[in-house]
């Protein structure tokens, strides 16, 4: 085995399954640049000053709290990075990020494969590891992972752990010590990006068992550099950044959940071998006893039990379903997930080790037998079509977020998420009627689901309905104290009920809970001004206008020359004026007001 890892394949053969992998994914990805933010994008994202408005690299670090990214610092950089100083956001650009991610992951998993076969003597099974990245990488299932923005942490943790297995299985067949600083960098990166890479350490562990037969003292630098990784995951989460969502504190069980996560398995795995089923959220009903779970859960354990006997017997195949078991393990195992019982994106690099063993076992039962073979090329072809048709008609349903939340409502339509989400997506449309129906279905199937209330409440407030608005939001308050945007929205409507000192105090406490809400900001601003107290208006005003869009600028403008104007800035005042003008040049209030103050210069 010292020199197994030489005799994989030439560069002419291996560039050229580079370029076939990079070719098709670019045909089956081609429509995504145009899929806009779904879904958690808005808050983990576009409304995340750590991204959009950071001004030192630890700033880029830190997302805020309960926030997709929080103890994700890796993930967050890299978002921030794109968008720069000037917090510009193009879906496009990202999108070309995640799609570049995606093809580099398919082809370190052809590298992976190639080196695994070789140490195995198996390179007659070449060109079926390239239909398992093949199929892998069009796969329809993992378009969620690809094109839903905020799963970078999923397209992230993949790169990390296929570049430390790689390097580790390099090391354990050369010994030089490069790799060994490549596994632990990208190990460390890993736990920097997602949890799931915490089974990376064992990962590797059991392939030195299985692939090399040799005792961790062998190897043990390697070991421990992996192993030390782990103070990095513990740092980031000891302070519990997504504690409401997912942990112990969340009202589920660990027992509950592991039953419940056994009749999830079953569902992605035929996900898998169909493509069928496939949600941007699913409804999943919570196991309580083991009557509940079965037989669905025979499957999982059954597959369990496979690969911990195929371990004991040191077989290859047994290390696809050690990494199945131990990426899923985080997420499908005992800690809980409130918020989301399943998720297709978790199976983004188990579903290759699925792919992996059934097509590396058709291909063990048909190589060096030519009319088999041929069959196999046949069938891998067509399959390869049908999961580029597939991939492109799920990215049909993730161009417009209407269609998305319908498509997940045609499978759930009693989920207070979905409805929820397509409630939100008319209120961007301005269809506020018909939201309102919808949204209010959406507090009756899932009356603790405190979204549903804030964005009712916002139906109502633009309908003048103050009063229904106001009892929305407080319900929303009322089931979760921890959102800012009910607040925020609070804030709103005590403000045009004349409530200008209720207001501010709502306002405050949106701010106390997310400092850099730039709405909370503009809003308190306007109400200062309403009441006279321009000064420390104009501090908020001012903290708000960077993180504004340019029509929320001219009206963050007009108020600061409003709070110049309240202090007898005029040239302030007239400065803040042009800076309306500049970005709009046909205001016509603005227009108006500078030229009084130019006549009475």
């Amino acid at each position: 085995n010292e020199s197994a890892y030489q005799h994989g394949i030439g560069w002419p053969k291996r560039l050229a399954a580079w370029a076939g992998l990079l070719v098709i994914t670019l045909i089956a990805y081609a429509s995504s640049y145009g899929v806009p933010f779904v879904f958690d994008d808005v808050h983990a994202i576009v409304e995340n000053p750590s991204i959009r408005h950071w001004q030192s690299f630890t700033d880029a670090f830190t997302a805020p709290d309960q926030s997709s990214f929080a103890g994700r610092p890796v993930v967050n950089l890299s978002f921030a990075l794109q968008t720069g100083e000037a917090g510009k956001l193009d879906p496009a650009r990202l999108h070309g990020v995640n799609n570049f991610i995606h093809v580099l992951n398919a082809i370190l998993l052809f590298e992976l494969l190639v080196l695994v076969l070789s140490i195995i003597n198996r390179q007659k099974l070449m060109v079926y590891a390239f239909f398992v990245c093949t199929l892998w990488v069009i796969h329809p299932l993992n378009t969620e992972a690809v094109v839903y923005l905020t799963q970078r942490t999923e397209l992230f943790v993949t790169l990390f752990f296929l570049i430390s297995c790689y390097a580790s299985v390099q090391y354990m067949s050369a010994r030089h010590w490069s790799w060994l600083i490549v596994a632990v960098i990208a190990s460390a990166l890993g736990m920097g990006s997602k949890e799931n890479m915490v089974g990376l350490p064992v990962m590797v562990l059991l392939i030195n068992w299985v692939l090399f037969n040799r005792s961790i003292k062998r190897h043990w630098k390697l070991h421990l550099g992996l192993a030390l990784t782990w103070l990095i995951l513990l740092w980031l989460n000891i302070s519990g950044p997504r504690d409401a969502s997912a942990g112990m504190t969340v009202g589920i069980s660990s027992w509950q959940y592991l039953l419940t996560q056994s009749t999830v398995i079953p569902l992605y795995l035929w996900q898998v071998f169909t493509a069928d089923h496939l949600s941007i959220v699913h409804d999943w009903p919570m196991c309580q006893t083991v009557g509940q779970s079965l037989p669905w859960s025979l499957l999982p354990l059954t597959i369990l039990a496979l690969t911990v006997w195929g371990v004991v017997k040191k077989h290859p195949l047994s290390l696809a379903g050690v990494a199945f078991f131990l990426i899923l393990g985080p997420t499908s195992s005992i800690i809980p997930i409130a918020t989301e019982t399943v998720a297709e994106r978790r199976m983004y690099l188990p579903s290759a080790m699925v792919i992996g063993v059934v097509v590396l076992l058709l291909g063990s039962w048909c190589v060096s037998k030519r009319p088999r073979e041929i069959v196999a090329i046949g069938v891998g072809i067509l399959l390869t079509v049908l999961c580029i048709i597939g991939t492109q008609q799920r990215l049909e349903v993730y161009q417009q977020p209407r269609t998305l939340w319908e498509a997940a409502i045609s499978l759930y339509p009693n989920d207070g998420r979905a409805l929820n989400g397509l409630g939100y997506t008319l209120i961007g449309e301005n269809a506020y009627e018909q939201a309102i129906p919808i949204l209010r279905k959406a507090t009756e199937v899932d009356p603790e689901f405190a979204e549903s209330y804030d964005n009712l409440g916002l139906c109502y407030l633009h309908a003048g309905e103050l009063g229904d608005a106001k009892k929305s939001f407080e319900q929303a308050i009322a089931l979760n104290d921890s959102l800012a945007k009910p607040y925020n929205n609070l804030g709103i409507t005590l403000a045009r009920l004349g409530e200008l000192d209720a207001a501010v105090n709502a306002l405050n406490q949106a701010l106390a809970r997310s400092p850099h809400l730039a709405a909370a900001h503009l809003n308190l601003g306007m109400v200062l001004n309403d009441l006279n107290r321009f000064g420390i208006a104009a501090e908020h005003l001012l903290r708000a206008l960077p993180m504004l869009n340019e029509q929320d600028q001219c009206t963050c403008l007009m108020q600061l020359a409003r709070a110049a104007l309240g202090r007898n800035e005029l040239d302030k005042a007239m400065g803040y004026l042009h800076g309306v003008l500049q970005i709009q040049p046909d205001h016509g209030k603005a227009k108006a007001l500078l030229g009084k103050l130019q006549s009475i210069r």
